[in-house]
């Protein structure tokens, strides 16, 4: 849901009482202020707020304009609600990769060209299953051999990226250069595991891992 916010605040500052046109003023995020025009408009464009917070938005602006003499401290008080906001839509935001985040990993990856690695997902959660589909499609172009090692249809999901390797691998580069590839790219959270070779396939969904390769998980965002 989308709602553009407008009020006028006639605030008696010198830095605000100048009558010349500043132009259209350009801002990003999920809820987004900006100061346009001669009359000091303040436009607030939010997207997919509550309509509680979207309530407190309208109470906070209102407050502005009539008590001007405070205008500071509640202009403070909007900027951390603002803040709260978009912090709220975007921990409930689903995951992506951004060119950045594809560029850093590509160029730490491309050395260990020819890796496998398998992949483990949910497959009943779309998010998580679309985030290892990006994921997959880095490490591809990364010049790794990316395989689906199984699906899981339901239980009980980690958080965040689980990379697991056989107990001898443990210091396999290949792994351990992912694991700093993610850790660069702000990927998190991130687990690094292995699986003990003394331990039964029974205790693993899918069996041993086989020696050289990697296991990569994507679980719950939090």
């Amino acid at each position: 849901m989308r709602y553009r916010l407008t009020f006028f605040m006639l605030i008696a500052l010198p830095c605000w009482g100048q009558t010349g046109a500043t132009g259209k003023a350009e801002t990003t995020g999920y809820c987004s202020p900006a100061v346009t025009g001669s009359n000091n408009q303040f436009t607030i464009t939010c997207q997919g707020i509550p309509d509680k917070l979207r309530a407190q938005l309208v109470d906070l602006l209102n407050l502005v304009a009539k008590n001007q003499s405070n205008a500071s401290a509640m202009t403070a008080k909007l900027d951390g609600c603002v803040s709260g906001v978009n912090q709220i839509i975007e921990k409930g935001a689903p995951r992506h990769l951004t060119a950045g985040q594809r560029e850093t990993i590509v160029r730490a990856l491309d050395q260990f060209k020819g890796q496998r690695i398998g992949t483990v997902v949910n497959n009943s959660k779309r998010e998580n299953r679309e985030y290892l589909g990006e994921l997959k499609d880095v490490l591809i172009a990364s010049g790794w051999d990316a395989y689906e090692q199984g699906l899981i249809i339901s239980g009980a999901e980690p958080i965040g990226i689980v990379i697991t390797v056989g107990e001898k691998d443990s210091q396999q580069p290949a792994a351990q250069g992912l694991l700093r590839a993610f850790e660069a790219a702000g990927i998190v959270p991130i687990r690094f595991e292995f699986q003990p070779a003394a331990d039964p396939d029974s205790k693993y969904m899918f069996g041993k891992i086989k020696p050289g390769e990697i296991l990569l998980q994507v679980g719950d965002k939090n």
